[in-house]
C-alpha cells in the first residue's frame, strides 16, 4: 500500500510539473496584439520609451548658462553669492517645465534656498550637506524666449560659497504645436546637440516612418538631422541631411522612410540633431513622427471636408442657377447625395465653422464673431468641447487642414486635433488660390494612410476680383471695368452699405457677375482636386463632403451686400453635397443643418459620438424626420431664428419684434404673418424661446478673452471684417 501510494504521489507530482511546464510554454508563445500604427509623440507623453529625454548640463558646459554668482571647478559648480542666476535653455512656453539637479549644502549645516523666476517664488528647498537630487517644476508661461532666468537665493549672513551643484538636467524636448511659415504642426521641439531614442517593436507588414524636419524661423545656424535604427548590430542610418535657415518661405521637409526590413523586430529609433552652439542657437523640430503599416487594409474610409466660404446655394449651378458657375462641382453632385434644404447656424465664418467642428449650436459652443461683445460668447472654441478633428485623431486617423486662415485660423482653436494645420496668414494674398494645389501635394504624400483632411478657401469671399479672363468667359457681353472706374474692393462695398455710394443697376450686376466669376474660378481649381482624387484611386475609399459656412447678400433686398447682418435665406441657406463611394446619386429635400456634418463624418469614420446637437444626415430610404433647425446672428442687432420645413420664425432681440413666414407660399420671406397668428406660430415660438433662453445662459466660469495679433488683424481687415 505504501509503495502504491508513493507511486501515485510520484506520478501526480510529475503530471503537475509537466502541466506547469506546459503552461509556461503556452505563456511564452502567447502573442501580443498586433500594432500597425505608432505615434512617437504619444510615447513622449507616456514617458516609458524615451532613453535620452533630458539634456544634462555638467560643470564642463555650465559657463554658457551662468549669469553671475557661480564658480566652476572640474567636478562641481558652487554658488558663491547669496543670489546666483542660471539661464535655462528655452524649450517651450505654455506647459510645465521640469528641471532636476544634484546639490548639497556647503559645510555641515542645512541651507535654506529659494528659487525665483520673473518675480515669482517657484520653490523653497532645504539643502542638506550630503548630495541629493531635487526636482523643480516651473509653471506654464513663466518662461519667455527673452527671459528664462532662474535666481537661486540662499538664506544666511555668512560668506559663500553656499551650495555645490554636481549637475543640472533640463528638458531636451517639448511635444507642442510648432509653426514654420504658415504650416503649424504637432512636433517634438528639441535643442541643439540632442538625441531622442525610442525603444519599440516595429509593426509587421509594410511599415513606413513618416515625419517632417524643420528649423524654427529664428534659427541662424544650419543643423544636421539624422534618423538611425539600432538592432542587435551596429546603428544603421536611414536619413541624414543638413537644413539651412532661410528668411523667405521657410517650410518643413517631409520624409517617408521604409522600415519593412525591420518589420516585427524590437529596435531603437534614434532622432539626432547636431548644430553649432551659439549664444542664441535656435531650435529644431521633428513633426508628427509616426510608423504606419501602409499595407494594412483601411477599416474605414478617408474623409475630405471642403468648405467654400461664402458660397450661396443658389449660385451653385447644380441647384438650378441660370449661369454655369460650377460644372466640376455639378459633376460631383451627380454622383453624390445633395441636400437642398441645408442651413448654417450663424451667417459668419467663425461661429459657423465652430458649429461644423463641434456639432453644436452656438449657445453650446458659445463662439460668436468678434464685435458682438456678449458676456455669454467667446471667440475661441472652449477646451471642454471635443472637436471633430480630435475625435478623428483619437480614432487613429491622420489629420491635416489646409485653410485660408482668417476666422478659420488656429488662433480660434480650429487646429485642435490636427497634426498639421496650414494657415494662409497673408493679408496680401487674401483669397489663396493655392489651397487645392497644396491639398493635391498632401494627398500624393499621404494617399496610403487613413486620413481626415479639412480644406477651406476664401476664393468666393469679398472682395470679388476674379481673373479678367474668367470674368470675360462667363460674361462676354458685359462691359469690362476700366482703370479708374469703381472696382470691387472692401472699401467700395462698405461705402454701398453706408449709403455714401449709390450703385446703379449695372454696378449691381457687375458685383454679382464678379461673385459668379469667382465661383467659377474656384470650380476650375476644384476640378483639379477631383481629378487628383480619382488618379490616386482615392475615390473608391474616400468620403467627400462639400459645403459652405454661409451665403451672401447680393442686393436681394435693396442695397444690402455682404453677410452676417440678417438671417434671410440668401445668407443662411448653404450648399451641402456628400459623396459616399458606392452610394450613388440622391436628391434630399429634408431640412438639415451644418451641425449634422460632425456626426455624419464621425459615423463614416467609425467613431463614438459625444453628446451633440447634430444628427447624421439622412441617406437612402430613411423617412423624413420632423425637425427644427436654429440659427442666429449678432452683427449690430441680435436675431434668433427657428425653421421647420414649412415655416420660419425670427425674433429681433433688440426690439423684441417677431416675424413669421409660411415658406410654402413665401420662400423669399417677404410677408410677415405674425399678426394673423397661425397655429404653427405657437409651436415655433415655444421652440425658439427655449433656444434663446439657452443662448442667454451665463457660463459656469468666465469665458476666455483673447486678442488677435497684428498679422491676423490685417488678414481680417482685408476680408472686410475689421475697420
Amino acid at each position: 500500500m505504501k509503495f502504491a501510494f508513493r507511486f501515485c504521489l510520484f506520478i501526480s507530482v510529475c503530471l503537475w510539473i509537466a502541466g506547469c511546464h506546459s503552461c509556461g510554454k503556452a505563456k511564452a508563445v502567447q502573442k501580443e496584439p498586433e500594432v500597425s500604427f505608432i505615434r512617437l509623440g504619444e510615447l513622449l507623453e507616456n514617458n516609458n520609451t524615451i532613453i535620452d529625454s533630458h539634456q544634462r548640463i555638467t560643470p564642463a558646459t555650465f559657463e554658457q548658462y551662468s549669469l553671475g554668482g557661480w564658480k566652476t571647478s572640474n567636478s562641481m559648480v558652487s554658488a558663491v553669492q547669496r543670489s546666483a542666476i542660471f539661464r535655462t535653455p528655452w524649450i517651450q512656453t505654455g506647459s510645465a517645465y521640469r528641471m532636476m539637479f544634484k546639490a548639497r549644502a556647503q559645510g555641515r549645516k542645512r541651507r535654506e534656498m529659494k528659487i525665483m523666476a520673473q518675480g515669482h517664488q517657484l520653490a523653497s528647498m532645504t539643502l542638506v550637506p550630503e548630495w541629493q537630487s531635487y526636482t523643480l517644476d516651473v509653471p506654464p508661461d513663466i518662461f519667455t524666449k527673452q527671459n528664462t532666468n532662474l535666481r537661486f537665493v540662499f538664506k544666511g549672513q555668512d560668506e559663500g560659497p553656499y551650495a555645490d551643484f554636481e549637475s543640472f538636467s533640463v528638458p531636451a524636448y517639448a511635444w507642442r504645436s510648432i509653426a514654420i511659415g504658415h504650416d503649424e504642426r504637432q512636433a517634438i521641439l528639441v535643442q541643439p546637440q540632442s538625441k531622442l531614442t525610442f525603444s519599440l517593436r516595429v509593426p509587421s507588414g509594410n511599415p513606413h516612418l513618416f515625419f517632417g524636419a524643420g528649423l524654427l524661423e529664428d534659427s541662424v545656424k544650419p543643423a544636421s538631422f539624422k534618423v538611425s535604427v539600432v538592432t542587435d548590430s551596429q546603428p544603421q542610418e536611414l536619413f541624414q541631411e543638413e537644413l539651412k535657415p532661410t528668411s523667405s518661405n521657410p517650410v518643413w521637409k517631409d520624409l517617408e522612410l521604409d522600415l519593412s526590413k525591420y518589420a516585427g523586430q524590437d529596435v531603437r529609433l534614434e532622432f539626432t540633431c547636431s548644430a553649432e552652439r551659439t549664444e542664441d542657437p535656435g531650435f529644431e523640430a521633428w513633426s508628427s513622427p509616426e510608423i504606419y503599416d501602409v499595407s494594412q487594409k483601411k477599416s474605414h474610409p478617408n474623409v475630405i471636408l471642403f468648405s467654400i466660404d461664402t458660397m450661396r446655394q443658389d449660385r451653385v449651378s447644380y441647384y438650378g442657377y441660370q449661369f454655369k458657375t460650377t460644372p466640376n462641382l455639378d459633376a460631383l453632385a451627380k454622383r453624390s447625395i445633395v441636400y437642398h434644404n441645408a442651413f448654417c447656424t450663424y451667417p459668419s465664418t467663425l461661429p459657423s465653422h465652430s458649429s461644423v467642428m463641434t456639432g453644436l449650436y452656438v449657445p453650446k459652443h458659445r463662439v460668436s464673431r468678434p464685435g458682438s461683445d456678449l458676456v455669454y460668447r467667446t471667440k475661441r472654441i472652449p477646451e471642454n468641447v471635443t472637436t471633430l478633428a480630435e475625435l478623428a485623431y483619437d480614432g487613429n486617423y491622420t489629420t491635416a487642414a489646409i485653410t485660408d486662415g482668417g476666422f478659420v485660423s488656429s488662433f480660434y482653436g480650429f487646429d485642435r486635433g490636427f497634426q498639421q494645420y496650414y494657415n494662409n496668414a497673408s493679408h496680401e494674398n487674401i483669397r489663396h488660390v493655392g489651397t487645392v494645389d497644396n491639398a493635391i501635394r498632401w494627398l500624393q504624400k499621404n494617399a496610403n494612410r487613413q486620413f481626415f483632411l479639412f480644406l477651406h478657401t476664401y476664393r468666393v469671399h469679398e472682395p470679388f476680383n476674379p481673373p479678367a479672363e474668367v470674368f470675360q468667359s462667363m460674361f462676354p457681353n458685359f462691359p469690362v471695368k476700366k482703370e479708374g472706374d469703381p472696382l470691387i474692393t472692401v472699401e467700395y462695398l462698405q461705402q454701398i452699405l453706408e449709403g455714401t455710394v449709390k450703385p446703379s443697376a449695372e454696378d449691381k450686376d457687375y458685383v454679382r457677375h464678379c461673385y459668379d466669376s469667382d465661383a467659377n474660378f474656384f470650380d476650375q481649381n476644384f476640378g483639379n482636386l477631383v481629378k487628383a482624387v480619382q488618379n490616386l484611386g482615392l475615390d473608391q475609399n474616400t468620403v467627400i463632403l462639400v459645403m459652405s459656412d454661409h451665403g451672401e447678400q447680393l442686393f436681394d433686398r435693396g442695397n444690402e451686400v455682404g453677410h452676417g447682418a440678417y438671417v434671410y435665406p440668401e445668407s443662411v441657406r448653404v450648399p451641402l453635397i456628400l459623396y459616399v463611394p458606392g452610394k450613388g446619386h440622391q436628391d434630399r429635400q429634408e431640412i438639415v443643418s451644418l451641425v449634422d456634418v460632425y456626426p455624419t463624418l464621425a459615423n463614416y469614420m467609425g467613431l463614438k459620438l459625444p453628446q451633440l446637437d447634430g444628427r447624421p444626415l439622412p441617406v437612402d430610404n430613411l423617412p423624413p424626420a420632423n425637425r427644427f433647425v436654429f440659427y442666429e446672428t449678432s452683427n449690430g442687432a441680435m436675431f434668433w431664428a427657428v425653421q421647420s420645413h414649412e415655416f420660419k420664425m425670427v425674433l429681433d432681440g433688440e426690439g423684441a419684434k417677431e416675424y413669421f413666414y409660411d415658406l410654402r407660399k413665401d420662400p423669399h420671406e417677404t410677408k410677415n404673418l405674425v399678426d394673423s397668428v397661425p397655429r404653427e406660430y405657437q409651436v415655433l415660438k415655444s421652440e425658439l424661446q427655449k433656444y434663446v433662453a439657452e443662448s442667454k445662459t451665463l457660463p459656469q466660469k468666465q469665458l476666455e478673452k483673447v486678442e488677435e495679433d497684428k498679422e491676423l488683424k490685417e488678414k481680417l481687415k482685408s476680408l472686410g471684417y475689421l475697420d
